[in-house]
């Protein structure tokens, strides 16, 4: 089978983002992906004839799925090394290249989730304190608009 080395981009089109409304939960990520190669080629303007002709050739170019073509040796490879080397008594002692750090640097990573948090945990703390110094209880009723909106001008 020849190697390909190219790939050419014709046409795009986005997969939908988001649950809209429940309207795609009838729809499998294939499904959605084969939608959106549809409408690529449409939008390419490929003719059928070069559609069928490209299908043709993606039928005679697959071959069934052989995994062991596809594993890893490295890691074996470096296992039967190892192994065999002990077994020779070839062994020897290593040194560090150089020496662990005491204590690891700090760096400026910053967990906004645990910032986030704590912004609320203070924001509800000092809404509490304000009700409370209000005399307000915390009912619910502090919800209510307790002034209207003034009426709304009419579109022109």
């Amino acid at each position: 089978m020849p190697e390909l080395n190219e790939a050419v981009i014709i046409s795009a089109a986005r997969t939908p983002v988001g649950k809209f409304l429940g309207s795609l939960k009838g729809f499998s990520a294939t499904e959605l992906g084969a939608i959106v190669v549809r409408e690529s080629v449409k939008r390419a303007g490929i003719k059928p004839e070069e559609r069928r002709m490209a299908s043709q050739l993606i039928q005679q170019m697959t071959g069934a799925w052989k995994p062991r073509a596809y594993a890893e040796h490295f890691t074996d490879a470096i296992g039967t090394l190892i192994r065999r080397k002990l077994a020779a008594g070839e062994t020897h002692a290593v040194e560090p290249l150089e020496e662990a750090p005491a204590q690891l640097p700090t760096t400026n990573v910053v967990d906004l989730t645990e910032l986030l948090a704590k912004s609320m945990r203070a924001r509800r703390a000092a809404g509490a304190a304000t009700t409370v110094a209000a005399g307000k209880t915390r009912t619910g009723a502090h919800r209510r608009r307790t002034t209207q909106r003034a009426p709304r001008r009419a579109a022109r």
